[in-house]
């Protein structure tokens, strides 16, 4: 049986962003831009881990744009 060495980037229950070192057993490692997409979504992704830390910081980049407009959108601010 082959492994592959993988990341895999998600959101806790608490909504918070992580990152963990996983072994695939079925599938593959999504490309950079797929998996940033899909986290764009709110969905899990898994990427080599050469990505891994990259793609998570895009993820937090792009969590701290919607907060951002979140708060500008805010009529009460």
């Amino acid at each position: 049986m082959q492994w592959v060495e993988a990341a895999r980037i998600g959101r806790r229950r608490d909504g918070k962003l992580y990152c963990e070192e996983v072994f695939m057993q079925y599938g593959k490692p999504l490309s950079a831009q797929e998996a940033i997409e899909r986290l764009a979504h709110g969905r899990m992704a898994f990427v080599n881990r050469a990505d891994a830390k990259a793609v998570f910081a895009k993820a937090l980049e792009i969590e701290e744009r919607e907060r951002k407009n979140d708060r500008l959108d805010d009529p009460s601010n």
